[in-house]
């Protein structure tokens, strides 16, 4: 529940449905994939230590992306709605 809070905290309110949605989609994924991967360690004999190491490199793999999320609160002006408009404000890489 943590990281909904996280996201209406960092990104602003016209991009908080599709962040909520994208962080939802993920922790489903692995509420899905984590007892498939240890079904599978445990069928196969492996479940103690492999498990460990398993789900140690998973959380790891997590930490570093925590750290690299930026932690900046989101702004209260809204996001630009045409290509104009963000060209105008500078919010869009110029290729």
């Amino acid at each position: 529940m943590l990281v909904y809070a996280y996201v209406g905290h960092v990104y602003p309110m016209s991009a908080r449905g599709t962040a909520m949605g994208a962080a939802s989609g993920v922790g489903r994924v692995g509420a899905i994939a984590g007892p498939l991967i240890g079904g599978w360690l445990l069928t196969a004999g492996l479940a103690y230590p492999w498990g460990f190491y398993i789900f140690a490199a998973v959380a790891a793999i997590g930490a570093v992306g925590i750290a690299l999320v930026n932690r900046n609160p989101a702004p209260d002006e809204p996001m630009p709605l045409t290509e104009e408009e963000a060209d105008r404000i500078g919010a869009r890489p110029h290729e």
